[in-house]
């Protein structure tokens, strides 16, 4: 956050910086949380940090691989839609 927070300030004066952190969004109990967020497809840039596993399985049927799989994670749905947005836009930006 400090370094959001940094980025923020140093750049006040052409563009905010806003940063969609899934932690602080207001999610429905009546669907996945996946659902909810903000596609990564619509930001600028997308920031994915890993550690040591890539996230937690998503539901069948709602989420696939770009190859049509099933099994896919929160984060690799979330690089995917980042990945095939930047394929197609020249946008987010994706820094892993």
């Amino acid at each position: 956050m400090q370094v959001l927070a940094r980025l923020a300030s140093e750049f006040k004066h052409h563009f905010p910086v806003v940063p969609v952190l899934w932690e602080h969004e207001p999610l429905l109990a009546t669907e996945h949380f996946q659902e909810g967020l903000i596609s990564p497809a619509e930001c600028d840039i997308v920031v994915c940090m890993l550690w040591s596993r890539l996230g937690s399985p998503l539901p069948a049927g709602k989420f696939q691989r770009s190859d049509g799989s099933e099994g896919v994670t929160g984060t690799e749905w979330e690089y995917q839609m980042a990945a095939e947005a930047f394929a197609q836009t020249g946008r987010p930006e994706i820094i892993v």
